[in-house]
């Protein structure tokens, strides 16, 4: 059983000539066997010019996190700021800084960080296309070389947008995407992200029979890259989710990938009922570029049918019928189970 906590404030600000975005936030997580309890706070600070400017414009994203498990914390602090001079041109100069810190009783002894800054460039290649191109000064060359930056904004329409880059941080090459599209009956959303997270659920060690969860003190480097496509037709809509994540361990270097593929339809019955049928496939395989390691491999099957129904205003009621098919390399976690689930839900 796992119970999160969360709550927050965002207070934002500006007008034509500038943009602030803030926001802390506290969360807690819980689990009932006690491994991978934590509780801490994001903070996030971003500004931006607005349309107003005329001579200088500037851009500033910036994240501080810090949990905390036991007697163990750690802490992860970014900031990617930008400023620059408009021109008469489509080519504005600009400044680029950029640091990356981790702190705290975690800190992993294998990887270091620098702070970087250089020059660059913003071409306005279109109205609705921006590149920008810099070239970055690493502080302490024992640590990194100087590497180059690029970025990609580009919305065609109101209903299309794109954006790319690729940086290098201290793990090495870095890189983003996200492209989102939507017409009447069709939704499409891609994005890769890749973000540090600590005391995870993740971290496993092997012993004679399989795995076993252990308190997760480390930084963790997640790349994931999602897709989900959603194919609204008048009463039936059918949505395809695929979303993988490579999760290595900053300090042990353990590799495990995870996949998850689901396909649903859902049809509606009536003005306050609807049918909806869904097949999901997930694979876990740990700790895979080690000869010596467990190389345990999961596979799960989930069929489902679902028929929910509105029965007041705010009230709703639901029922499920599941079979659920797990086959692992390790005999002793597969399984294979029929579940029924009825949900009764109350809005206030």
């Amino acid at each position: 059983e796992r119970t999160n906590q969360s709550g927050g404030v965002e207070y934002n600000f500006g007008n034509t000539s500038y943009s602030v975005q803030s926001s802390v936030i506290y969360s807690r997580v819980r689990y009932e066997d006690d491994l991978s309890d934590s509780e801490g706070f994001t903070a996030i600070l971003n500004s931006q010019n607005g349309n107003n400017a005329r001579s200088v414009y500037w851009q500033l994203d910036s994240r501080f996190t810090k949990r905390k498990q036991a007697d163990a914390d750690g802490e992860n602090f970014t900031v990617n700021a930008l400023i620059g001079a408009i021109t008469s041109f489509n080519l504005n100069p600009f400044i680029r800084f950029y640091d990356e810190q981790l702190t705290g009783t975690i800190t992993n002894k294998n990887r270091q960080t620098t702070p970087s800054w250089g020059p660059g460039v913003r071409w306005l290649a279109s109205p609705h296309m921006i590149i920008d191109l810099s070239y970055n000064f690493v502080v302490d060359e024992t640590i990194s070389e100087d590497y180059v930056t690029a970025n990609v904004d580009w919305s065609p329409s109101s209903r299309t947008s794109l954006t790319a880059g690729y940086s290098k941080r201290f793990f090495g090459d870095s890189y983003d995407f996200a492209f989102n599209h939507r017409n009447r009956r069709l939704t499409n959303n891609i994005s890769y992200k890749e973000s540090l997270e600590s005391f995870d659920r993740n971290n496993f060690q092997a012993i004679d029979d399989g795995l076993d969860i252990v308190e997760s003190r480390e930084f963790s480097l997640n790349k994931r890259l999602s897709w989900q496509s959603t194919l609204q037709l008048s009463r039936t809509s059918f949505g395809i989710n695929v979303s993988t994540n490579e999760r290595t361990g900053l300090e042990r270097d353990v590799v495990d990938n995870y996949l998850n593929a689901g396909l649903t339809i859902t049809r509606t019955i009536s003005p306050n009922s609807r049918l909806s049928l869904s097949t999901t496939f997930r694979f876990n395989e740990f700790d895979k570029d080690n000869p010596e390691g467990s190389r345990q491999r999961d596979y799960y099957r989930t069929n489902m049918m679902t028929y929910s129904k509105s029965l007041a205003l705010s009230l709703s009621t639901s029922f499920s019928l599941q079979h659920v098919n797990r086959d692992s390399t390790r005999n002793k976690y597969s399984y294979d189970e029929m579940r029924a689930v009825i949900n009764i839900t109350k809005d206030f």
